[in-house]
């Protein structure tokens, strides 16, 4: 943490922006954590601590951490972000459910090496970047499609006016972006 506090002190004065009580209380809290959090989880967790902080100065903190770097933002879906600190945490990419919203990590080395490649190859340099693949996770696709390895495999047959075939829209996979579900409970994390 000592680290993350350091580069965040140095930024605010580069910005030539004070340094409040409210500001390093929730930078604490934040570089205190090592998993996603929500705007809404660290509100609560910082008005714990110090009920005279404000959601408004939360989120402008969010903003400047994000600002310099030292904190990491991930849409997951239907208007809503995670932020997770990036200080001492080495690089990784995102998996995101589009269903429950939940998070898994990885690090592929392949991956890296082929936008290495393609930035090299466009004289381009990367600074920092950022993968998100976004789907259904294991929990998810089975309740989306019982039985959806079945589904996937079937022949799928309607009847139009009593001749039956095969018509496009008669699909074993629901469609990515039918209607909005609410997020139920923590995001899993």
């Amino acid at each position: 943490m000592g680290r993350a506090m350091d580069a965040f002190l140095r930024f605010l004065e580069s910005r030539k922006l004070k340094v409040t009580g409210p500001r390093l209380a929730i930078a604490r809290e934040i570089f205190g954590r090592k998993k996603h959090f929500t705007p809404d989880d660290l509100v609560d967790r910082v008005r714990l601590r110090d009920g005279r902080i404000g959601r408004v100065t939360v989120y402008r903190t969010l903003a400047l951490l994000a600002e310099s770097g030292l904190l990491g933002r991930l849409d997951v879906g239907r208007g809503r972000s995670l932020y997770e600190p990036l200080s001492g945490v080495p690089h990784h990419d995102h998996l995101v459910c589009v269903q429950c919203g939940g998070i898994a990590e990885f690090q592929n080395h392949e991956i890296e090496r082929l936008q290495d490649n393609v930035a090299r190859s466009r004289g381009f340099t990367i600074t920092a970047h950022a993968l998100k693949l976004y789907g259904y996770c294991k929990k998810c696709r089975p309740r989306l499609v019982p039985g959806h390895r079945k589904a996937a495999t079937a022949s799928p047959r309607l009847t139009f006016d009593g001749i039956a075939g095969r018509h496009p829209a008669n699909r074993a996979f629901p469609k990515p972006y039918g209607r909005p579900r609410p997020l139920r409970g923590p995001l899993g994390l």
